[in-house]
């Protein structure tokens, strides 16, 4: 765990892992669900911060954290310049530092998969603990056919560890779902799905990304 925190922090000293704008998927989700003004939302793995800054202008109470150090300064930066707002920290995503049933929502978009699957499943497990009964949990996962699958190495068929030729992804671990039992199995006896979507883009020829967006409620 240590070392692939390492380098996620290596990757936000860059600037490019700066991101301005917020994810076309996510702000659809909030305009289809929006909530009560003060109710406390989790950004799982905020990165730098634009979901954060998106759900603070929204009105919600924010919390956000990632297992880089970097990320999170870079959150609290960019929340301090718009004169906003939130709560940060560093941790890991299968030991959260909140109470029980604490948030109304959480969103983990494209975070949680980063990691491999027995700590995913711990993951899901600390979700369904900080979550309210009822409450709203937006997350993506990478689908098969995706160039992490494609470029990466696995033992297991879910878990996987990035090649050489995995462009920046080299050396990190993420799980691969491949269908949508698999998302089932991930959620049973914790959460209702509500939708399961799929969306799929290209940055070049090679380098397709595929993804399943999933909403789902705490049981």
């Amino acid at each position: 765990m240590k070392k692939k925190i390492n380098l996620w922090d290596e990757r936000f000293k860059e600037k490019k892992y700066f991101l301005k704008w917020p994810d076309e998927m996510v702000v659809r989700f909030l305009a289809k669900n929006n909530g009560k003004q003060n109710q406390k939302v989790l950004d799982l793995g905020c990165g730098s911060g634009r979901h954060c800054e998106l759900l603070i202008k929204q009105g919600y109470q924010v919390y956000g954290c990632d297992v880089s150090a970097n990320a999170i300064k870079m959150t609290i930066e960019r929340i301090r310049k718009l004169n906003l707002k939130g709560k940060f920290e560093v941790s890991y995503f299968n030991s959260l530092p909140y109470e029980n049933e604490f948030f109304d929502m959480i969103i983990a978009w494209h975070s949680i998969y980063y990691n491999n699957f027995e700590t995913l499943l711990g993951t899901i497990n600390e979700i369904s603990r900080v979550l309210k009964k009822n409450g709203l949990f937006l997350f993506s996962m990478i689908s098969t056919g995706d160039f992490r699958e494609t470029y990466g190495k696995t033992t297991d068929g879910i878990t996987y560890v990035g090649r050489k030729n995995a462009y920046d992804h080299f050396g990190l671990t993420y799980c691969v779902i491949n269908n949508e039992n698999e998302l089932k199995k991930l959620m049973k006896n914790r959460f209702q799905i509500l939708s399961i979507g799929y969306h799929e883009m290209y940055f070049e020829k090679k380098q397709r990304t595929c993804h399943w967006i999933v909403t789902a409620q705490k049981s």
